[in-house]
């Protein structure tokens, strides 16, 4: 299940496009919706035997998030959120989510690792 809203952070064309070649596969179904409404997270969960999620669906870049924090707090936090309950709702095997680079820092050493210390705040 490819979940996707297509707003227009990045170019939805593209999106629907890159979609569309998936979704000629049997297995895949595409689901246009907001992960933030959690009605429909619940109804896709309880239609679907998802037993993983990767999350990759958070607005990203500091400036956007200073331009637009409303839009960046209400998509990153409550869509994180609707995903989790959906899937605590529906047990997943595995929830996988995408953070970003910049929370490591500027000047930390590659590759990144967890526990290594931090590098000078990048926002």
């Amino acid at each position: 299940v490819i979940l996707d809203r297509f707003d227009s952070y990045y170019d939805p064309q593209l999106k629907r496009a890159n979609a569309a070649v998936l979704s000629r596969f049997a297995k895949v179904t595409v689901v246009e919706e907001d992960c933030c409404n959690a009605a429909a997270m619940a109804k896709l969960f309880a239609g679907h035997r998802i037993m993983h999620v990767v999350h990759l669906g958070a607005l990203p870049g500091v400036p956007y998030s200073i331009y637009r924090p409303a839009e960046v707090l209400h998509n990153n936090i409550f869509g994180t959120l609707s995903l989790l309950e959906a899937a605590r709702r529906y047990p997943v095997q595995r929830f996988v989510f995408s953070s970003s680079s910049t929370v490591y820092g500027c000047g930390a050493h590659l590759p990144f690792v967890e526990d290594a210390a931090l590098g000078v705040p990048a926002s």
